[in-house]
C-alpha cells in the first residue's frame, strides 16, 4: 500500500501528539518560501497542497523522523520507476562497511589546498591567507 505524503505527516504528527502549529514550527521557514504556517501543514495532511520542494521534504523528514525512502517516494520526488525498496536498498549500499577504507579517502595536498585558499577569498581581502607547512618536532 502506498501512502501519501499528507498520510505519513499526518500519522507521524499524531503519534507526537503535535497539532499543525507545531508541525509548521518544527518545519521553520524554508528558504524558498518565506513561512509554511500552519495553514499550509493542513492542507499538506490533507492531500490539497501539490507544490512539494525538496527543502519541504528534508525539513519534514528532520521534524517527524520519517523515513526517508518512503517519503521522497510518497511525496513523488523520486525518478520515474525508482521505488522506496530501491532507494533504501541503494541507502544500505552507499553506507556499507566497505564504503569508506582507509585507502579510499584522499585528502588534498598543500597546493591544491592553497589554490582554494585563493579561489575562495573575497576580492578586496587584504589578509593573503596562505597555507602554512607543519613544522617537523
Amino acid at each position: 500500500m502506498t501512502s501519501t505524503i499528507g498520510d505519513l505527516v499526518d500519522r507521524a504528527a499524531r503519534a507526537r501528539g503535535w497539532g499543525d502549529q507545531r508541525v509548521a514550527f518544527e518545519i521553520g521557514v524554508l528558504p524558498s518560501e518565506k513561512v509554511f504556517n500552519a495553514t499550509q501543514v493542513k492542507r499538506l495532511r490533507r492531500g490539497e497542497r501539490q507544490n512539494l520542494s525538496h527543502e519541504l521534504i528534508q525539513r519534514l523528514i528532520d521534524a517527524l523522523r520519517l523515513d526517508p525512502a518512503e517519503a521522497w517516494a510518497a511525496a513523488g520526488l523520486l525518478p520515474p520507476g525508482t521505488t522506496a525498496d530501491m532507494l533504501r536498498k541503494l541507502d544500505l549500499v552507499a553506507t556499507g562497511t566497505r564504503a569508506v577504507s582507509p585507502g579510499s579517502v584522499r585528502f588534498p595536498v598543500a597546493s591544491e589546498l592553497d589554490m582554494l585558499i585563493r579561489r575562495n577569498r573575497r576580492r578586496g581581502d587584504r589578509r593573503h591567507l596562505h597555507l602554512v607547512k607543519p613544522v617537523a618536532a
